[in-house]
């Protein structure tokens, strides 16, 4: 596949992982849709996901660098994959009964993550980055009535924030993949 369809792969494929993820989310009884449709899910989520795919990678772009340094390896972008995911897996199985304790475990993995990455200097301001924009939106999207997560709290969560920061390292690592630029491109198709 050619360079100009990689950005495209990486937002559909982001899309299409992040709607698993939510699924997951959906099963567990973490989130609840209003108008679900097959699953459980709105009809609307892999678009959100494709949307915050593009949002995530442009805010990643930032942090990465105009370094022309190589791109992550593929077992790079896997591993960061797989932590993500366990962490994703493991909140929808922890959430509604411990958020505390997800919380907690989230947010250890996640400082553990990232003091042990060679991208330590970008990672701390974007993973900050990513977790605030990411909770303001979901609450945002939230506060409109569309899902609502289980809980005592409902809206205010302890663990989303440090599901974020875990999910920094990926998107980094995809955003380093990319030609400078891509990503905003790929966005204005």
């Amino acid at each position: 596949m050619g360079r100009p369809a990689r950005p495209v792969v990486i937002v559909v494929c982001g899309a299409l992982g992040l709607t698993a993820c939510d699924l997951l989310h959906v099963l567990g009884g973490t989130l609840s849709y209003v108008h679900p449709g097959p699953f459980g899910q709105a009809w609307w989520v892999p678009l959100e996901f494709a949307l915050a795919t593009v949002a995530m990678l442009a805010g990643a772009a930032l942090f990465a660098g105009d370094r022309p340094a190589p791109a992550p390896a593929g077992h790079e972008v896997a591993t960061a994959a797989l932590w993500f995911a366990a962490a994703y897996a493991a909140s929808a199985l922890a959430a509604p009964a411990h958020p505390w304790a997800l919380a907690g475990g989230l947010w250890v993995l996640a400082l553990a993550r990232i003091a042990h990455s060679p991208d330590r200097r970008a990672l701390v301001p974007f993973a900050a980055l990513l977790a605030v924009s990411g909770c303001a939106t979901e609450l945002a999207i939230s506060a409109t009535g569309a899902f609502e997560y289980a809980g005592p709290d409902g809206h205010v969560l302890p663990w989303l924030s440090a599901l974020y920061v875990n999910g920094a390292p990926l998107a980094l690592a995809l955003a380093r993949l990319l030609p400078a630029g891509s990503v905003l491109r790929a966005a204005r198709r």
